[in-house]
């Protein structure tokens, strides 16, 4: 026998060779040599065990005919539509999931956040057929976000592990949808990160953020000295502020509607009476500018039809931490974390604390402030002080 028998063997697993060598009236080395020659024709045309008119036809000297009890003619669908679920690429994917998270609530930020991580995942890997996207393509992506991509700044753990979050979810989604059968984040994994308190603001430090503002005399400093002073007495997020229009505001109540919060589709939040002057004084000013008061944004940007960006923020409070010579690690969530510490201090109830903040889970506050390093100091100081 020919030593091609041991390759006809294992290649008549799922060919039906003796039936092929039969029905041709050939050898087995001739018939296993026709059905590979069909083989790599059809592999070439993106069918799986599934063999055209055309591949039976060149493998078989013209004769198919008689080869059509053996093979079925029909294309693999799942390979040659040229339009449909498989066949969506990584753009489009995206675009459908972001679509899907706005319209099952998902707050303004978050949309904002994915989005922009998603972004990245095609500028490293290109917009690829989504079906087409492997572990290992992932992986390589993920090993270059670490290393700062774009901006060569490598990421924390806690930021590589937002990212990796982000296309977990997306490619869930994708199989649940159909857009894939197999997910390729299935083995990504979080990493163990060790988050440190966000370091708060202190009083003496707005004391002197709010000074620096104060001797500037523009409608962007009187503004930035209500979107700080909101921050600093509220507790409220970043972008729950920036959202807010001015029919938001119930001065009248002391009181705030949140519609963009990260936790629930809208909350009314309680605002103190320090506060309520502040932005009642502000609105005083901003009535008196007339192309600012247009603008339906509590907090509008240089374009007054829209409100301050992110970023615009951002750029903002570094000017102004810089004139007022506050800490270089602070940063916009240090207002955040300054307002549940005073709170915790004036009231040592951490639930109360995790409710005015706008937590889903009691967990969340030990970013801002450390229940047990503060039990243990009162504790210490009873048993030695």
């Amino acid at each position: 026998m020919p030593p091609e028998t041991g390759s006809c063997r294992s290649f008549a697993n799922f060919t039906n060779l003796r039936k092929f060598q039969k029905l041709g009236k050939m050898s087995q080395t001739e018939a296993f040599l026709s059905l590979k020659k069909i083989f790599v024709i059809s592999l070439n045309k993106k069918y799986e065990r599934k063999f055209t008119m055309a591949s039976l036809k060149s493998a078989s000297d013209g004769k198919p005919s008689r080869l059509k009890s053996i093979f079925p003619l029909k294309p693999n669908n799942d390979h040659s539509r040229k339009s449909g679920v498989n066949h969506r690429k990584l753009s489009a994917a995206s675009r459908d999931f972001i679509r899907s998270l706005k319209g099952s609530g998902r707050a303004g930020s978050t949309l904002e956040s994915y989005s922009k991580k998603l972004e990245l995942l095609e500028e490293l890997i290109g917009d690829l057929l989504i079906h087409k996207v492997t572990g290992s393509t992932l992986t390589q992506a993920l090993i270059r976000l670490e290393k700062g991509y774009p901006c060569e700044m490598p990421r924390s753990g806690a930021s590589m592990n937002q990212i990796r979050s982000v296309i977990r979810t997306f490619f869930s989604w994708a199989v649940e949808t159909g857009r894939v059968r197999r997910n390729p984040a299935a083995d990504l994994r979080l990493a163990k990160v060790v988050n440190r308190p966000t370091p708060p603001i202190s009083e003496n430090e707005l004391s002197l953020l709010f000074d620096a503002i104060q001797r500037e005399d523009s409608f962007f400093a009187r503004r930035d000295e209500a979107l700080f002073a909101f921050y600093a007495f509220s507790g409220v997020r970043r972008n729950e502020a920036l959202s807010l229009r001015i029919d938001d505001l119930d001065l009248n109540k002391n009181r705030v509607w949140l519609s963009e919060t990260k936790t629930t589709g809208g909350e009314y939040r309680v605002i103190p009476s320090k506060l309520k002057l502040i932005l009642a004084e502000y609105l005083i000013q901003r009535a008196a500018r007339k192309e600012r008061s247009r603008s339906l944004f509590l907090f509008p940007g240089r374009n007054f039809s829209r409100p301050l960006s992110a970023r615009e923020v951002h750029l903002r409070f570094e000017h102004w931490k810089k004139a007022a010579g506050l800490r270089p690690k602070l940063t916009l969530h240090s207002f955040r974390a300054g307002f549940a510490t005073r709170l915790y201090r004036a009231t040592k109830d951490a639930i109360l604390v995790s409710n005015a903040m706008g937590h889903k889970s009691l967990s969340s506050i030990n970013r801002y402030i450390s229940l047990k390093e503060d039990s243990i100091r009162i504790a210490m100081e009873k048993a030695f002080g």
